[in-house]
């Protein structure tokens, strides 16, 4: 299926499972939210990306995700969630940039994915439901220039800012 009107995506997921899901809600947890104590996690995330061999012409993006505790907050639930998916990298994404290409999309796909099925779970359990908060794979040296204020070049002209960091994809993507 394609939509038409917009540009065609980077990247597309083939196909996508979970290989591990864990959820238990810690039974001592109840005289503290009982006491109106706030309910709150850390979350440990890993990204492993296996490129494109003989047998197939796709990466492999395997995401992993662990509560952890957080001083000062409740941790209701023990969730543990990792799911795989395939992701194929457009032709026209030079060569080197497609693992990265493939690691932030792709991750960021299934982190939607895997956002929905925790939630979906922990909202069936009797604790308040776990809500991934907001977050980017894009690699700390690329995140820290993007959360940087624009600077007066780039207000003054943001179509040559905007032609300096398009380096990433092809401008025709």
């Amino acid at each position: 299926m394609e939509v038409s009107n917009t540009k065609k995506p980077p990247i597309e997921l083939t196909s996508h499972f979970f290989t591990q899901v864990s959820l238990v809600a810690d039974i001592n947890a109840l005289p503290s939210i009982l006491a109106q104590k706030e309910v709150g996690y850390r979350f440990k995330m890993d990204v492993d990306i296996a490129p494109p061999n003989a047998d197939r012409e796709d990466y492999q993006v395997t995401l992993r995700i662990e509560t952890e505790e957080c001083e000062g907050l409740v941790k209701a639930y023990d969730a543990l969630i990792e799911v795989v998916g395939f992701v194929l990298v457009d032709q026209s994404i030079p060569e080197e940039g497609r693992e990265q290409t493939a690691g932030v999309l792709g991750s960021s796909l299934l982190y939607g994915a895997a956002r929905e099925y925790l939630y979906t779970l922990s909202l069936r359990g009797p604790y308040p439901a776990i809500y991934l908060p907001t977050t980017s794979f894009i690699p700390n040296e690329r995140k820290e220039e993007t959360e940087a204020p624009p600077s007066t070049e780039e207000t003054k002209a943001p179509s040559q800012a905007a032609k300096k960091k398009s380096k990433r994809l092809p401008k025709d993507q």
